[in-house]
Order: C-alpha cells, then structure tokens, then sequence
C-alpha cells in the first residue's frame, strides 16, 4: 500500500457490508470529502478488528480491498467519529498492531465508593458463612436485618 497521496482512517466501526457505492457514498455525505480524487485511499474497519476495507479511485474507476488478518488484530483508533489522514509511516504502523492515536488514560480506583463492610457492618462479608449463619438466625428469630443505618433500610423477617 505505498503511492498514495493521501490516507484517510475512518475511526470508530463502519459497516463493512456495504460496497463501493456506499462507502463512497459515507465520504462524501459523513466527511465532505471527495471519494474520486485519485490516488487517495480511505481505509474502514468494522466492529471486529481483524478485517478492513479499503477504497481508492485509480482514475478509472473505484479498487476495493478487503484485508483479513489471520493472525492478531488491528488496534483501530475507535473513539472519534471523523476522518483522520494518514501518513504512509502511521498507515504501516497500524498494519503491524501498533496505535496511530494516543488514548486518554483512566486511572483505575483501588477502594471501591461502597465496600461491603462499610453497607453491612454487622455481617461478616469476609467470612460469608457467618453471614449466612447471622441471616439464618435473625429468620428463625423473626428479628429484622439492618445495614447499619448507612442506606437506611431494614427488613422485618417473619419466622
């Protein structure tokens, strides 16, 4: 795939049924981009990331190229919903499962908002057969079950 002009990605998930008419049809309509420039290649990825679809006029008419890859995946840049353009290094790059796109990193919480212990202080959640002892004691008790007074909520249990 080298000669190109340009290369554009179509991030996010594409339908990959559709043929020539209808991809071009989602260049001109969704990215006001003209799909009969010459020598410019608009490349689609569907939901799984192991096949996509390419399009590029030759002049005289539209090439369409579907790729699957046999082994491993493409790492599709999934969360913009625009056309971005390519250079050949980055269309190689995404070829050989490397990311084009730099994604925000989310750093994951280590304590949960809500652990068990602090909504049920009075069961053992660490030891769920005290807590199936307690439960079981409290029905034949008719006693009532009680978080704590942390959500408020308390059940009467009838024997």
């Amino acid at each position: 795939m080298n000669g190109f002009e340009a290369i554009y990605l179509y991030a996010g998930k594409s339908d990959l049924r559709k043929g020539i008419d209808g991809l071009a049809a989602l260049v001109k309509e969704q990215f006001n981009l003209n799909p009969f420039q010459k020598n410019v290649l608009f490349l689609f990825c569907g939901t799984r990331s192991d096949r996509f679809k390419g399009l590029v006029w030759e002049g005289d008419g539209f090439c369409l190229v579907y790729k699957r890859i046999e082994a491993g995946r493409l790492r599709w840049p999934r969360s913009q919903q625009e056309a971005v353009q390519l250079s050949q290094a980055e269309l190689q790059r995404l070829l050989d499962g490397m990311t084009i796109l730099e994604r925000p990193t989310i750093k994951r919480s280590t304590a949960h908002k809500y652990s068990k212990l602090e909504m049920f202080p009075n069961q053992s959640v660490a030891f769920p057969e005290r807590f199936w002892y307690t439960f079981l004691n409290e029905i034949q008790e008719g006693g009532v079950l009680d978080d704590g007074g942390k959500t408020g909520r308390t059940r009467t249990i009838k024997p």
